[in-house]
């Protein structure tokens, strides 16, 4: 996950490297689309992994009242897909399938509106 600081500013070094890890997997699953699996040579050069099991693990995400979403219920009580990037600062947050705009945080209250 990319986080802005206050400021609203990026750190351009780990975005470009989650844009590299995130370009690798779409490369990736282009070729399995395309019928093409790994070689011998790329499962030989790869890390292996014994004794292992299917499991779920934490990821960051965003819960909240979702509006114009094209298929949740408005203001529904929804988690969103794994946050990628967040920036208070500039009011947005991209999680891994689309963009949200960020509203009041949870336990804020909007401003009076002055006369």
């Amino acid at each position: 996950m990319i986080k802005a600081s206050k400021s609203g500013v990026l750190d351009f070094y780990h975005l470009d490297q989650e844009i590299a890890r995130l370009e690798a997997l779409l490369d990736d699953l282009h070729q399995l689309r395309r019928g093409r699996h790994p070689s011998a040579e790329e499962l030989a050069a790869a890390p292996s992994i014994d004794q292992w099991s299917l499991t779920t693990r934490f990821v960051p995400c965003l819960v909240g009242l979702i509006q114009g979403h094209p298929s949740i219920p408005q203001l529904k009580l929804s988690v969103t897909s794994d946050l990628e990037v967040i920036n208070t600062a500039r009011g947005y947050a991209r999680t891994r399938s689309r963009l949200y705009a960020l509203g009041l945080r949870r336990g804020e209250t909007a401003p009076e509106d002055v006369q």
